[in-house]
């Protein structure tokens, strides 16, 4: 239930920064019309939404990466 909320609460927040349904990747953007597809969606941005997000709000995309391997080490 935590995992398919916090889904939700990521893909409405993407929408407030005008990324609109996925239609290229299976990637957190992807529209769903029932429980199943919506469970079905990954936690993640594909590339092309993750760029859209980096040109919406202007992250470094390199810093990103290099502060998520840190986390993981």
């Amino acid at each position: 239930m935590l995992r398919r909320c916090c889904k939700a609460l990521a893909h409405e927040t993407a929408h407030i920064f005008e990324i609109e349904h996925c239609i290229w990747y299976r990637c957190l953007m992807k529209g769903s019309n029932h429980v199943a597809e919506s469970d079905a969606r990954p936690l993640h941005l594909c590339p092309v939404d993750l760029h859209k997000l980096q040109w919406s709000i202007g992250f470094d995309m390199v810093e990103r990466y290099q502060r998520l391997r840190q986390i993981r080490h």
